[in-house]
Order: structure tokens, then C-alpha cells, then sequence
């Protein structure tokens, strides 16, 4: 993932009781540290900024956009 990919929760983050929150949020990728670690902007439904939390790459994946 490189800075500003847009990144959701993968499947196995969202059983995590700490990152449930963050749960049908989308972020943006402020920051790649080691391969594994990344700092990520959480937004809410109405562009609210949220918080800056770490993840490790398997928590995440890319947002896929819906075709129409």
C-alpha cells in the first residue's frame, strides 16, 4: 500500500473488538513505516475526521468502488 491508497477493514479486523469501531469506515494512507505497519486516517459518514490508528497490512484492504 503506498500513501494515500483509500483502505477499509479486511475481514479479520472487524472481528477485533478494538477496531469494530472503524468498522464500514473508509481511511486514507498517511503513512507506511515497515512493509507491515500503517498509519491510517479513518473518516465517518459525513467527512468527519475520526482518528489516526495503526494497522498492519492484514487488517486492511483496498476500497473497491461500485460499478454502475
Amino acid at each position: 500500500m503506498k500513501v494515500g491508497d483509500l483502505v477499509e477493514l479486511s475481514a479479520s479486523a472487524k472481528k477485533l473488538k478494538w477496531a469494530s469501531y472503524y468498522a464500514g469506515k473508509i481511511g486514507c494512507v498517511l503513512d507506511a513505516r515497515y512493509p507491515n505497519w500503517i498509519t491510517v486516517q479513518w473518516f465517518g459518514e459525513t467527512s468527519k475526521i475520526l482518528s489516526k490508528e495503526v494497522f498492519s497490512r492484514s487488517q486492511l484492504k483496498y476500497v473497491r468502488l461500485e460499478k454502475k
